[in-house]
């Protein structure tokens, strides 16, 4: 009933992005791992869990 994944999320700094406010995008690209975990309930997903390193983003994406 709990299914979890690791994958691999990657991006670009283009426009408003997970609460950098104050951010202008920068147009770089990230790359982090990320994972997620699923509830399931009959064959439905009733709950979702999910983690990423967002300070490795900012540091990708902010400008030197």
């Amino acid at each position: 009933d709990t299914v979890a994944a690791r994958l691999r999320e990657t991006g670009r700094f283009a426009g408003p992005f997970r609460g950098m406010g104050g951010l202008e995008p920068t147009g770089r690209p990230y790359e982090v791992a990320a994972m997620e975990w699923f509830r399931l309930e009959d064959g439905k997903i009733t709950e979702r869990w999910g983690a990423r390193d967002s300070a490795a983003i900012v540091r990708q994406v902010s400008q030197d």
